[in-house]
């Protein structure tokens, strides 16, 4: 809260000036500001309230509602507080311009003899904070006597800094003032003396000696008296021409132009909130430099670029003491810019520079400010620019001298600058901007959400959150959740965000408009791009454009602050910018939204299919993107590690975008991409949103009423239930696309989903049906059409189960075609899992060395392919070879690898798997308690999924260790309990202890039981109770959950 008494009473908080429009509240405000810092009896403040009046009849009373509509209307309860018998203003040094101008004046006396120029700056700068007379019109009562002292004060002032003005030889420029001081303080004899000395100084002796006589008249004639010793004895020896009087000794450059000391920063922000690591980089840019400096900080609109500028001019102000200039050069606004002929002019005269010694050629204005400044430590502030030329003849060409710049664009072409960049706060600053502006304390949890809820709203832009915090001050019946419910509708959400003539759509429009056609209008259409993040060639599609000429365009939209590059080639909307660009998308024809619409999903179909085609060449038939006028340029993705980082990049926005297509009708692209995008996340082991995916692309193709497409997507569906532990379903899906597929003949169809049926079969342990399964996919693959990949993909499914069965003889015989077919199609995909199963066949005949090398040769390529599933199974191939070698130490630490990359993928008969494993190892290297603890969590993780062959397996190794041991180090109902409370029906990345109530073989489980069994978990400091841990490091959550084993296979795409 600012205060401001020397001239019109003025008040400013952080959102703006503080009208108070009552005449008792600014009565009442002067009178406390009178005495600041220092109570005001209530019965002097009745007094100047009704002064002239007749007081109401409990004063006391009146007194106190005023103060709180006072209180009020400045939106601070504590600025005004009670103190013994009357009311007291609190408020910094800082914040009030007398009290400024009191240290200024303190300051500057203090430095007069010794430091002449600083005191003359000091002064000066204090004389600065005056606007007119102290409390004007409210000066009255007690306020009185403190408004006639601040005037005089400010008289002394004047009279300290115009004599240093003529010990520093600057007499000429001071006549003008000295001549209307003496004919407005007659009486006040220093200003006649500065004059007289001023004027003999000027070679006009004459006029300083009838000076003399006019005064000693007017003392006469007025007050019968005569002129004081010191103008006497300056009479005396001005006539005697005194040599003592003459101009003292100074250089060119103090005798030359006046030499003013312009400082016109803006008031700081008190409420300013964070930067603190922007200001620290700014400032260390600013002392960087030897000689003129100029700091670009730009950013997009309402980022308060020009708050940030004002509070490090501030920082900084006392390392420029021969001046400090802010410009507002209105490079952006309806207010036209002012031209840099203009911004000359007005930084000269700020120098004291007459009219009409200013040259009317901007380059003669710019040579001349360069000559003014070039002797001095000056800092501007140049605010609000719209280019470089804008800015550049407002550099100085030599000296100390240190340039702001803020403008919405980045200013590349400006030599030697050095940028800041500003972009919206994060959250926690944007929740303590809003609780400053808008007074709300926060204390409860639910008004806490609410806050984050609103700043997040807001996108965390600190206009948008001061008009949010302003509008909600300004509206005392309304609540944080109402506040929160009206900024909610993404469509009138920038409605919302205006206050007075302040808003973020007119902020947002003025970029706008500055923007050319072209790049308005690709600003306009990429509001509808649905997802998070792009690149040029799904922005090229939107517009209809080549990716070269989009991309150029783009890279201007990010100049100007309008789009963002998180990473190289990936663009961004701020959250406002992208409801401002997505009305105006609103706004065009729907025709043209529409083709828009269709351009982007051609471009994701064709795409998703390459990525397809890089992943498992020549395997399954593609349909074909349809062939229209425009056809979207793709990024070159046949090379695997391309394809990884395309996938990785854009993969979130498979979703929002197939949401967005389906929205606008188009169906037939709906499933068609529904079907890709599943299959090149299936690949890649992403199945977080494949499940909602494919059931977006199956409601397609059944409003269709298109039987072939809603097979495959029922194919899809159960993959994705499959991957995620849901095999019943997935088995039901499969099976009805198998129904589906046989209606409309499709062959290949048919062998694909029963090759997905042997598959959950095999995970679930049930060799027999899985091997029935495959064999029947192998068969009818056999001749199902030109995709041969199709029958390898069976072919080495069933090999997988083969070995896993040690049939070896007939395992070699499918691994020698399967390796001639993939060959063939050239594949290396598949050419690298059949690395592993030829590995673990090795392995499984008795051991070789040749098996690792396999394995790292399959786990090498898999890493080249960032494939997460498959980098995970080659560890656990390789732990398995070491533990057949003689060699457990090696196996366990790749056991403990497998686990770790696998743990995010959740598929739990792989993890029971791979613990199982993992416990058979522990066993031959002796570590029997271990090994009971791997046996116990691999049956935990075969409970949800119904894997009996795991199962019996685990139950077959944990009897043999208890024979082994004669004790039961786990058996099998605490570790059942132990598990299912790390990985039952919760989430596997955390340990979850069941709540109260819990049954347990049919009893409560209190808390006593409950904490003797998890005892040895809890307490243990073996590897039992973090068995993923390597020994020496801190324990990580549990969320191991991946297979040892070799998998059955992998579902077709």
């Amino acid at each position: 809260m600012r205060f401001a008494i020397l001239g019109d009473l003025a008040v400013e908080n952080d959102t703006g000036p503080v009208v108070l429009a009552a005449a008792k509240q600014r009565r009442l405000l002067a009178a406390l500001l009178s005495r600041p810092g220092r109570p005001v009896p209530a019965d002097t403040l009745i007094d100047q309230l009704w002064s002239g009046e007749t007081p109401p009849g409990a004063p006391d009373k009146a007194l106190r509602w005023h103060v709180l509509r006072l209180r009020a209307a400045l939106g601070d309860k504590d600025v005004i507080r009670w103190h013994a018998d009357g009311y007291r203003l609190t408020a910094a040094e800082e914040d009030v311009d007398a009290a400024r101008f009191l240290r200024g004046v303190r300051e500057g006396a203090a430095l007069a003899d010794t430091d002449p120029a600083s005191a003359h700056r000091l002064l000066s700068a204090a004389l600065a904070e005056w606007r007119g007379p102290a409390f004007h019109d409210l000066a009255d009562g007690i306020v009185q006597p403190e408004a006639e002292r601040l005037e005089e004060l400010r008289l002394v002032a004047v009279e300290q800094r115009c004599g240093i003005d003529l010990r520093l030889g600057r007499h000429a420029h001071l006549i003008p003032e000295l001549t209307g001081l003496v004919a407005e303080h007659p009486f006040r004899e220093a200003f006649r003396h500065h004059l007289m000395l001023a004027l003999y100084r000027s070679g006009r002796q004459a006029d300083a000696l009838q000076l003399y006589r006019d005064g000693r008249t007017r003392l006469a004639e007025e007050l019968g008296l005569d002129p004081g010793p010191r103008l006497r004895e300056l009479e005396r020896r001005i006539l005697a021409a005194d040599p003592e009087l003459d101009p003292p000794a100074v250089s060119a450059g103090v005798a030359g132009p006046p030499q003013r000391v312009p400082s016109e920063l803006p008031a700081d922000l008190t409420g300013f909130v964070g930067r603190d690591a922007e200001l620290a980089e700014a400032e260390r840019l600013a002392d960087a430099g030897d000689g003129v400096v100029t700091v670009v900080v730009d950013g997009m609109a309402g980022v308060g670029k020009s708050t940030f500028c004002v509070r490090l001019a501030h920082r900084l102000a006392e390392r420029y003491p021969d001046g400090r200039i802010f410009l507002n050069l209105h490079g952006f606004g309806d207010v036209p810019s002012l031209s840099a002929h203009a911004a000359l002019g007005r930084v000269l005269r700020s120098f004291g520079v007459p009219d009409d010694r200013i040259p009317e050629d901007v380059d003669h204005r710019a040579a001349l400010f360069r000559t003014t400044v070039a002797d001095r430590r000056v800092m501007l502030v140049l605010d609000n620019v719209a280019d470089e030329e804008h800015v550049r003849p407002l550099v100085p060409g030599a000296g100390r001298h240190l340039v702001l710049v803020s403008s919405r664009r980045r200013l590349p072409g400006l030599d030697g600058a050095v940028a800041v960049s500003l972009r919206p706060f994060d959250a926690d600053r944007a929740v303590e901007m809003f609780r400053r502006v808008s007074g709300v304390e926060g204390r409860t949890e639910a008004e806490r959400l609410a806050m984050v809820d609103i700043v997040r709203l807001c996108g965390e832009l600190p206009l948008a959150v001061r008009i949010a915090a302003g509008r909600f001050r300004a509206r005392p019946n309304w609540t944080l959740a109402g506040l929160r419910e009206r900024l909610t509708d993404e469509g009138t959400r920038l409605a919302q965000l205006e206050l007075g003539s302040r808003s973020v759509e007119s902020a947002l429009m003025v970029s706008h408009r500055d923007l050319d056609a072209d790049r308005r209008r690709l600003l306009t259409l990429l509001g509808g791009y649905p997802g998070g993040d792009f690149d040029a060639y799904a922005a090229a599609a939107l517009w209809g454009s080549s990716v070269s000429y989009t991309e150029l365009q783009l890279e201007r939209l990010v100049e100007v602050n309008l789009l963002s590059e998180p990473s190289p080639g990936r663009f961004q909307f701020h959250d406002l910018v992208r409801a401002f660009a997505t009305q105006r998308l609103a706004e065009l024809p729907e025709d043209v939204r529409s083709a828009a619409m269709e351009r982007l999903a051609e471009y994701y179909r064709l795409v998703s299919r390459m990525a397809l085609e890089t992943l498992m060449p020549h395997m399954f038939e593609v349909s074909e993107p349809s062939t229209d006028a425009f056809r979207p340029e793709t990024p070159d993705l046949t090379e695997a590690p391309a394809e990884r980082a395309w996938f990785d990049a854009d993969h979130h926005n498979f979703l929002p975008v197939l949401h967005s297509v389906r929205r606008a009708g188009l169906l037939r692209d709906t499933w068609k991409m529904g079907r890709l995008f599943t299959s090149v996340m299936n690949y890649h082991s992403d199945f977080a949103q494949m499940t909602e995916i494919s059931r977006l692309g199956l409601a397609a193709a059944r409003e269709l009423r298109d039987g072939e497409a809603e097979a495959e997507l029922l194919r899809m569906l159960g993959n994705s239930l499959a991957n995620t532990n849901q095999y019943t379903a997935a088995t039901d899906a499969y099976r009805e696309a198998v129904r589906l597929c046989r209606e409309h003949g499709d062959r290949a169809g048919e062998a694909l989903n029963h090759n997905n049926i042997g598959i959950v079969f095999a995970e679930l342990g049930e060799e027999e049906d899985a091997r029935a399964a495959f064999r029947l996919a192998v068969e009818m693959s056999a001749g199902a059409g030109p995709t041969r990949g199709l029958y390898g993909l069976c072919l080495s499914n069933l090999l997988a189960l083969t070995v896993r069965g040690e049939r070896f003889e007939t395992a070699r015989k499918l691994l020698a075609e399967a390796r001639e077919l993939f060959r063939e199609l050239d594949n290396p995909y598949i050419m690298h899992r059949l690395d592993n199963a030829e590995g673990l066949l090795l392995t499984l005949e008795g051991g070789d060395e040749a098996s690792l090398r396999l394995h790292e040769t399959a786990r090498r390529f898999f890493e080249g392919i960032g494939e997460t599933a498959e980098i995970a199974n080659s560890e656990g191939f390789l732990a398995v070879a070491y533990d057949r070698l003689g060699r457990p130490d090696e196996a366990m630490r790749h056991h403990r690898r497998a686990l770790r990359i696998a743990a995010p993928l959740g598929h739990r008969s792989k993890l029971a798997g791979l613990a199982y494993e993992a416990g058979k190892t522990a066993v031959r290297m002796g570590e029997y308690a271990i090994a009971a603890q791997w046996f116990g969590e691999a049956e935990a993780m075969t409970l949800p999924t119904g894997n009996a062959g795991i199962r019996r397996a685990v139950r077959e190794e944990t009897a043999k260790l208890k024979a082994m041991t004669g004790r039961n180090l786990a058996p099998r109902d605490r570790s059942r309990l132990n598990s299912r409370r790390q990985w039952g029906r919760r989430s596997p990345d955390r340990l979850a202890v069941p709540p109260r109530g819990r049954r347990h073989r049919g009893r409560p489980v209190r808390r006593p039981r409950r904490r003797r069994a998890l005892r040895p978990v809890r307490w243990s400091r073996s590897p039992v109770a973090h068995p993923w841990r390597r020994p020496g490091r801190p324990a990580s959550p549990p969320g191991c959950r991946c297979s040892g084993r070799r998998p059955p296979g992998r579902a077709a795409p």
